[in-house]
């Protein structure tokens, strides 16, 4: 209004064509009815798409994040606070699963939508029963025409079903219910807890996870698998409170190679890789969850066990007829209670993967650091090696409640020393 002459304003960037805008400068009381489909007639999961009228500002959010800062005055934003939680992994998934049911439009905002629980599930429950044609979405649940069980993987994953993380191991759409694989309740530092008819049921989909097939022991170099779709050539799983180093595929097992057992033969030993990170290898039953895990670094050092599947620094020096006197090395172990510097050495002839307690050739060096003066060889060879591991000690991860940060950490290793004496070499001479 201007000097009592009402004046046009012109709306900018809205549709007018067949469109009338109404404005509010206070709360509506009388309620607004909400259709749940938009002016195609589909079913649509995104209220902004669906006739309303909202006093601005109405508090909603884009559907999509094109930026996100994490951390204390994050993205140059001063005074956020130091945060209340470490956080490790941060994830961007792009769910697929379930898009599109039940005809809604857009179709991807029912991608990596929950499915209900259906009956009262306990802590203990070996099976938990949903709305098999049922679909959580924004705004209402929706229902579709198919049994949505079946756009599951079939043969296991993680599922969130209110706060607590569920490792499964197959689905029965007969019976609209989910199998919980052996040991699968309360998976990943989550507490097992009832649920009741209501409940949501998230598939993660960025978690890849099966069953053994078989039941293993703690030495078994070869974990089979349901299935081992979906897992990479190389890598490592959570079996139970087991992180296991995988280095190959084959004949649908995860598999690594052994080391040599203890009368020296190759091949007849436990698997190399078992218990990392400072776990216990232990035995496993049929049906027990085999999740792919993040790790940064390998731990692939092992006893007795020579291949190229170790992860380790190699030193040498060659020296004709020497004696070697002397080693000591400077490295810089975790602050954590994780990986200390270790070192294994060679002079002289002795295989890599023998028994340093018997082979006077083959020495393992828990301890060289400089303040601790020379460590003695005193043997004599043309040829000294060394090894330079990084060995995790026992509790470095905590598969209960994720407190132990040490298997996140690889030690930093500085240098290495030798002292020998060798006769000496007239490398050039001239004769006048």
């Amino acid at each position: 209004v201007t000097q009592g002459a009402e004046t046009t304003v012109p709306q900018m960037d809205f549709p007018s064509a067949g469109i009338g805008y109404v404005a509010f400068d206070r709360g509506f009381a009388a309620p607004v009815p909400v259709t749940q489909t938009n002016s195609g007639g589909l079913p649509t999961t995104d209220p902004r798409l669906l006739p309303r009228i909202v006093k601005f500002p109405s508090g909603e959010m884009p559907r999509l994040t094109p930026e996100l800062a994490l951390g204390a005055d994050a993205n140059g934003v001063p005074g956020l606070g130091v945060p209340d939680a470490t956080i490790d992994e941060v994830i961007f998934g792009n769910p697929t699963t379930l898009s599109g049911v039940a005809g809604v439009s857009p179709a991807n905002h029912t991608a990596g939508a929950p499915l209900v629980v259906a009956s009262t599930a306990a802590a203990t429950a070996r099976t938990i029963d949903v709305l098999p044609a049922v679909v959580r979405a924004n705004t209402a649940l929706f229902f579709g025409s198919a049994n949505l069980l079946q756009l599951y993987p079939q043969n296991g994953g993680i599922l969130r079903v209110g706060d607590e993380l569920v490792a499964y191991s197959g689905v029965d759409t007969g019976n609209g219910s989910i199998l919980v694989a052996e040991g699968g309740r309360g998976v990943l530092g989550t507490d097992p807890q009832p649920h009741v008819p209501g409940d949501s049921v998230t598939l993660l989909e960025h978690w890849r996870a099966t069953t053994l097939s078989a039941g293993i022991g703690a030495d078994n170099a070869l974990l089979p698998l349901v299935s081992t779709a979906g897992f990479p050539p190389e890598g490592t799983v959570l079996c139970g409170n087991e992180l296991i180093h995988y280095t190959y595929l084959v004949d649908g097992a995860l598999a690594m190679p052994p080391t040599a057992g203890e009368d020296g033969s190759q091949d007849s030993g436990v698997g190399a890789f078992r218990g990392r990170f400072g776990t216990d290898a232990a035995p496993h039953a049929a049906g027990e969850s085999v999740i792919l895990f993040p790790a940064r670094y390998w731990d692939r050092y092992a006893p007795r066990f020579d291949g190229p599947e170790l992860a380790f620094f190699g030193l040498e020096r060659e020296q004709v007829g020497a004696l070697w006197t002397g080693v000591l090395w400077e490295a810089e172990d975790s602050s954590r209670g994780g990986p200390e510097v270790i070192v294994l050495q060679r002079v002289g002839d002795a295989r890599w993967d023998g028994d340093p307690e018997s082979d006077r050739n083959l020495t393992l060096l828990e301890d060289g650091d400089f303040e601790n003066g020379v460590i003695s060889i005193d043997r004599f060879a043309d040829r000294a090696e060394w090894r330079v591991f990084a060995r995790y000690a026992r509790g470095a991860f905590d598969p209960l409640l994720g407190t132990a940060h040490g298997w996140k950490e690889t030690p930093r290793f500085g240098q290495l020393a030798v002292t020998y004496r060798a006769r000496t070499r007239v490398l050039r001479s001239v004769v006048r």
